[in-house]
C-alpha cells in the first residue's frame, strides 16, 4: 500500500498526500500496455500484440506511464480511505505529483467528504412557526370569479361542438355564457341540489384549497427557518459539481430551444461566470 499522509481541509473536504513504491507502481506496466495496445493500429501488427518497445516508441512513454497511474489508483484509492476510515462522497480530484519510469508515483487527492450538520432545535422552530394562527376567509368575489370560469369553460366547450370556427371574442363573451341557475349547476354532475347548495359546496371548495396552500406555505416557512439557522459545512467540490452540472443543463435546454448560449449571453448583457 502507498505511504500516505492525511489532512483535513476545510468545508468537509481532505487531503491525501502519497507516494507509491517503483515496484509496486511498475506491476501496472504490463496491464497498461496491453489496455493501449488494443486502442492502436499499427501496419503489420494485430490490435493487442504490438511489442512493448514499438507501441512505447509510438505513443511515448508518458502516455504509458499516465496510463499506469490510472490504474495504479483506481486500485490504490478505496483501500486508502478504507484504511483511514474517510467518509468519501462524490469523485476525487486526483493529481498527480511525480511521475517518471523506475521511479515512486507522487500524487494528491483532494475529496469531500460527510459534512457534520449541526440542526437547530427544529421542534421548536416549527412549534414557533406553526403557533402563527391565520385564518382561511373566502371572499364573495373568489366564488363569484370562480363560477364564471367555470360557465366560461362551458361556453367554450358548446361554441366548439357548435361551430369549430368561432372567434375568440364570441367564445369568451358574457353574453354567450350560459345562464346560472339550478338546470346550469345540476348539469354540471356534483349531485348539487340548486345553485345555493352548489355555491356553499363551492365556497368550502375553494376554502380546502386555501388551507391546504396556507399549510404548504407554513411547512416552507419551518424549512426555511431549519435551513437558515442550521451549520453546513458544504464541500466545495460538491458545489463546484453541481455548478457545472447545472450550467450544462441550461446550456442543453437553450440548445434544445434552438438558441445559441454566447447569443443568450450577450442578449442577457452576462458573463459565464456572472451566470455561473
Amino acid at each position: 500500500m502507498a505511504q500516505t499522509e492525511i489532512k483535513n481541509l476545510e468545508n468537509s473536504e481532505v487531503e491525501i498526500i502519497g507516494e507509491m513504491a517503483t515496484k509496486d507502481f511498475e506491476k501496472h506496466r504490463s496491464g497498461a500496455i496491453g489496455r493501449l495496445g488494443v486502442q492502436v493500429e499499427i501496419p503489420g501488427f494485430r490490435k493487442g500484440h504490438v511489442p512493448e518497445s514499438i507501441l512505447v516508441k509510438k505513443l511515448g512513454e508518458e502516455t504509458v506511464l499516465e496510463e499506469m497511474a490510472q490504474s495504479a489508483l483506481r486500485e490504490e484509492y478505496p483501500r486508502i480511505i478504507a484504511k483511514h476510515d474517510i467518509a468519501a462522497i462524490g469523485a476525487p480530484d486526483v493529481t498527480i505529483t511525480k511521475i517518471a519510469k523506475d521511479n515512486p508515483l507522487g500524487f494528491k487527492i483532494r475529496v469531500a467528504v460527510m459534512p457534520k450538520i449541526e440542526l437547530p432545535d427544529y421542534g421548536k422552530i416549527a412549534k414557533g412557526v406553526l403557533s402563527k394562527k391565520e385564518g382561511v376567509v373566502v371572499t364573495e368575489k373568489e366564488v363569484e370569479d370562480t363560477i364564471l370560469e367555470i360557465r366560461r369553460m362551458r361556453a367554450k366547450t358548446a361554441q366548439v361542438l357548435k361551430d369549430e370556427e368561432k372567434s375568440e371574442s364570441k367564445e369568451e363573451g358574457k353574453d354567450n355564457l350560459p345562464d346560472l341557475n339550478d338546470e346550469f349547476v345540476k348539469a354540471l354532475g356534483g349531485n348539487f341540489k340548486n345553485l345555493a347548495d352548489f355555491k356553499e359546496k363551492l365556497k368550502g371548495n375553494i376554502k380546502k384549497e386555501k388551507e391546504l396552500k396556507a399549510r404548504d406555505k407554513k411547512r416552507m416557512e419551518v424549512l426555511e427557518e431549519i435551513i437558515k439557522k442550521s451549520n453546513i459545512a458544504l464541500p466545495s467540490i460538491l458545489v463546484e459539481s453541481e455548478l457545472d452540472r447545472m450550467m450544462a443543463q441550461f446550456k442543453d435546454n437553450i440548445a434544445r430551444a434552438g438558441g445559441v448560449f454566447e447569443e443568450y449571453l450577450k442578449h442577457a448583457k452576462r458573463t459565464e461566470q456572472d451566470l455561473r
